[in-house]
């Protein structure tokens, strides 16, 4: 297939007729209201969100684990040193976060404006393409999940950027083009360290060169040589990271198969990609606490389809060359969507999973790309041909506005019907009363305990523990396995006093407070009123000591628990694992009398 002949616009340099200007006035206006306008749709969303569980697990884990540690099959150092510096300024606090995703989003935003306006130009046609891609339902739950963001929108950027430095370099106005070069190699870099997915960078900026080439070969003149170098080395560097990510990251769990991948390819395309063609995906549901995902009707599914089989059809016929970028963009779509599917294909994997669209960012970016050259193509020629001749230019203008028009207003619907299921996070309650709740006693210690169901599910333990997901705050309650006022944190993240519900109970010792029975000796034996399973139990031990000191206690041949005891009378409750009916007990550094307690449950008080 012969390669096509693309006419790409420049911006204007130069002298310019006053009708001109007037065009390109309005042409950039219309661009600054429609990213305003979606800065303001994606601040809504980002005001009713917050952290939602990755955002958790890698808080808890940034600091621990180090930037280049795999988190669920994703290599990711700059995004998790965003999350660290965010984490170390304001500590669980989503504002700071949230705005972090809104610079991501103007950064990637201008840079997709830019590769359409070198392709475009000024033409009404650039700015239809902008308008449907800035408010595409494909790149709403991206941007609202900090973690899925922070992945999804450098891509994003990057891609954009790079792809219009090719597109600079192709045509040859470019003053100094090895720094042009050096820009995009760094922009690409960058894009890595933030999500390996930006690989795709080298293959796209390749393929989007060749559809500009016209059929001339790329040494046919400098310019084209330049950007030969620029592909060799976006290969290099694209390859190399690819292959340290193969060595480096551990693959994702489970027995991936090509029937399950094809089914959530199949849900990928034609329940996410195409009603988001027409921005129709007006029913998002969700399932606590998996997050939103769409569930389009047949009617919604069906018109995805015809209005995408209506534009390639009525594109193939009016515009020379635009079957190669159909083909080429329709390739990437499915490509890009059969990774997905295949990494995450699984037995237990829900074919919803490819209906929450967080992994159609950088597909949405290739489209506007694929419809910004069609655009920009030569239109066929009428003669001879009847069924080509337009029967009238502006009323096709008028209704090309109305249509893109339409698709917008349906975009904007479909933001604000994800924004009713996103905002039902539980997670935003909870840590604002969990920060309140672990500072308000900081000298006495908490047991560790997992976060509601709601929030972090038992899958991802030990990092569902409340110690992991509150412990960047600063002065607050520390985590021990002993304290000396029992608390609880309750499902919306507020303290509850609380005592322990007796499974098993023990009688005072046989001295008293003048002649206490424990000392340093050997440990001292005390009865259970029955056995105890093999489990993590609480034992209250009410006691009275000669000076301060701590208890070594112990269930059965469990492992011991050393418990700082004050002076005089008092009682600490101490968590201990192991079976059996007994518990050992030592003294170092006093001596102590216990009275009679129990060891059970911890439950709410009252």
């Amino acid at each position: 297939m012969a390669a096509p002949t693309v006419d790409v616009c420049a911006p204007a340099v130069g002298h310019r007729s006053t009708p001109a200007r007037r065009l390109l006035s309005r042409w950039w206006i219309g661009v600054a209201a429609l990213i305003v306008g979606q800065l303001a749709l994606r601040a809504l969303t980002l005001g009713t969100g917050n952290f939602y569980w990755d955002d958790l697990i890698l808080i808890a884990r940034t600091h621990r684990d180090g930037l280049f540690a795999g988190h669920d099959g994703h290599l990711m150092p700059a995004a998790k040193l965003v999350i660290a510096v965010a984490t170390d300024v304001a500590p669980l606090r989503w504002s700071v976060a949230a705005a972090t995703l809104l610079v991501g989003q103007l950064l990637a935003s201008m840079a997709l404006v830019r590769m359409v306006w070198l392709i475009t130009g000024p033409r009404p046609g650039g700015l239809a393409v902008i308008a449907l891609a800035l408010f595409t339902p494909m790149t709403v739950p991206a941007a609202a999940w900090w973690a899925a963001g922070l992945n999804a929108l450098p891509l994003c950027a990057a891609l954009a950027w790079v792809v219009g430095d090719a597109i600079r370099l192709t045509r040859g106005d470019v003053p100094r083009p090895s720094v042009l070069l050096i820009r995009s190699l760094g922009v690409t870099v960058v894009a890595l360290l933030f999500f390996e997915k930006s690989v795709v960078i080298a293959p796209v900026v390749a393929v989007t060169v060749l559809l500009l080439a016209r059929g001339r070969p790329l040494r046919s003149d400098p310019a084209r040589q330049r950007v030969r170098w620029l592909l060799v080395a976006l290969f290099a560097i694209c390859g190399a990271w690819a292959a340290g990510y193969v060595a480096w990251v551990p693959g994702t769990a489970g027995d991936h198969t090509v029937r399950q991948t094809i089914k959530l390819l199949w849900r990928a395309v034609s329940d996410g990609v195409m009603p988001s063609l027409i921005g129709a995906q007006w029913d998002w549901q969700r399932w606590n606490p998996s997050p939103p995902f769409v569930v389009p009707s047949l009617p919604v599914v069906l018109a995805g389809w015809a209005a995408m089989i209506t534009v390639v059809v009525a594109t193939v016929r009016r515009r020379r060359g635009a079957g190669a970028i159909i083909v080429a963009a329709g390739t990437y779509v499915i490509a890009a969507q059969a990774a997905v599917s295949w990494s995450r294909s699984s037995a237990q994997t829900a074919l919803e999973l490819s209906q929450t669209l967080r992994y159609l960012p950088d597909t949405a970016v290739v489209l506007a790309l694929a419809a910004a050259l069609a655009v920009a193509a030569p239109r066929r020629s009428s003669s001879g041909s009847p069924g080509l001749r337009s029967s009238g230019p502006q009323r096709d203008r008028l209704i090309a506005a109305a249509v893109v028009s339409a698709v917008v207003v349906a975009s904007i619907v479909s933001t604000v019907a994800f924004v009713r299921q996103w905002r039902d996070n539980p997670t935003g309650e909870y840590l604002r009363n969990v920060r309140a709740s672990v500072t308000a006693h900081p000298t006495s210690p908490l047991f560790d305990q997992a976060v509601p169901l709601s929030v972090l599910l038992p899958v991802v333990y030990p990092d569902n523990q409340l110690s992991r997901v509150v412990g960047p705050l600063a002065h607050r309650s520390a985590f021990a396995p002993y304290t000396d006022r029992l608390r609880l944190i309750d499902e919306r993240g507020r303290t509850r006093d609380a005592v322990v519900f007796p499974l098993r109970t023990f009688a005072a010792g046989l001295g008293d407070c003048a002649r206490p029975e424990i000392g340093a000796g050997p440990p001292r034996v005390i009865m259970l009123s029955g056995p105890m399973i093999t489990y993590t139990w609480t034992a209250r031990l009410p006691y009275c000591a000669t000076r301060a000191g701590a208890l070594v206690v112990s269930l059965g041949s469990g492992p011991p628990v050393r418990v700082p005891v004050s002076a005089g009378l008092g009682q600490v409750w101490v968590q201990i694992r192991g079976t059996g009916s007994t518990l050992q007990v030592t003294a170092q550094s006093t001596q102590v009398h216990l009275a009679g307690g129990e060891v059970g449950l911890v439950v709410p008080a009252g």
